[in-house]
């Protein structure tokens, strides 16, 4: 509550609305640990419009949790896996039960998005483009390594 409070108090004193300062990774990760996290996702909401960022959408997640939104959370968590099947939380930051489901949903998804990855792989080795094939090849390389 105190850090609400603080959040809220910064905002005030640089004159401008909590919606219209400007969205930040730190502005997000403050909200979040201040347990407001209907405020943390409107501002990875606002944020995802710019660009999205995996920290972000990882706060949007940890948000959802919090709010018992499980639904929600394990689409935000599959389109995150989807768009970079590499990305792990990090463990430090990461509350356990979000770490679990990340886990099982990450391992549902990594044979259906490696199968994926080759075969778009393999179809620009079919077309001929050696450039393509290579990137697409070398990311699926990574994520059997990891």
């Amino acid at each position: 509550m105190k850090r609400i409070a603080i959040v809220t108090f910064g905002v005030l004193a640089l004159g401008t609305s909590p919606a219209a300062a400007q969205d930040t990774v730190q502005t997000v990760r403050d909200l979040y640990e201040a347990a407001a996290y209907e405020d943390a996702l409107a501002a990875v909401k606002r944020m995802q419009s710019e660009r999205p960022q995996r920290e972000v959408e990882q706060y949007r997640l940890f948000s959802l949790f919090a709010l018992g939104r499980t639904d929600e959370a394990q689409k935000a968590m599959e389109a995150l896996i989807s768009s970079d099947p590499v990305f792990v939380l990090d463990p430090v930051e990461t509350p356990p039960r979000v770490q679990q489901a990340f886990r099982e949903t990450r391992m549902r998804l990594l044979p259906d998005v490696a199968r994926s990855m080759y075969l778009g792989a393999r179809g620009a080795l079919d077309r001929k483009d050696r450039a393509e094939a290579i990137e697409g090849f070398e990311r699926l390389v990574a994520l059997i390594d990891a």
